[in-house]
């Protein structure tokens, strides 16, 4: 797994082959959602954060990096259209 900050507050995730497919990828990114939505305390002041998801898998007819970042990134703002804190798979239309 890589993970990398693309710029501002997105962030990218790269699962190798050791992922078990998009199944597996999805619950990673639920955890994810879950595990930075907890509350935290900074000098006694309790402060919530969310995360909208955007999940892309190459088996969706991308055939560049560029192109995979691309249908992440639609499958992110498809999760903020839905109200944020959650989930979006990209899915290719045929």
């Amino acid at each position: 797994m890589c993970v990398a900050r693309q710029g501002g507050d997105e962030f990218l995730v790269l699962l190798g082959d050791d992922a078990k497919g998009a199944e597996q990828a999805k619950a990673i990114a639920q955890n994810a959602v879950l595990e930075i939505g907890k509350p935290f305390n900074i000098e006694g002041a309790s402060l919530h954060v969310s995360a909208s998801i955007g999940l892309s898998n190459s088996k969706n007819h991308a055939t560049t990096v560029l192109e995979l970042i691309r249908q992440a990134d639609l499958a992110m703002y498809q999760a903020k259209r839905l109200g944020g804190n959650q989930v979006a798979v990209f899915e290719t239309v045929h």
